[in-house]
């Protein structure tokens, strides 16, 4: 479990970054920034130190992800939302 979640970043890292180089023109100012700043994350955080953090109950390095997911979503459901009307 803990594992699973200290390589997180890498599992996404695989996953996103082709779909946020392939699309990031279209990104409003807003997403742009959470986009550079989940690839930064992405590419900085360490595992290992991940894995630690877990262990000690110190893990709280998630907020630039959270940040990420949730303007995603709410983009999503922006443009979804005007689609259905």
């Amino acid at each position: 479990m803990y594992e699973f979640i200290a390589e997180q970043p890498k599992r996404l890292k695989t996953k996103i970054i082709p779909i946020i180089k392939k699309n990031l023109y279209l990104a409003d100012d807003n997403l742009h920034k959470v986009c550079l700043e989940f690839l930064e994350w992405a590419y900085k955080v360490d595992e290992n130190d991940r894995f630690g953090k877990l262990l000690t109950n110190g893990f709280n390095d998630e907020e630039i992800f959270l940040r990420f997911r949730e303007l995603i979503f709410k983009k999503y459901n922006e443009v979804r939302n005007n689609y259905l009307k």
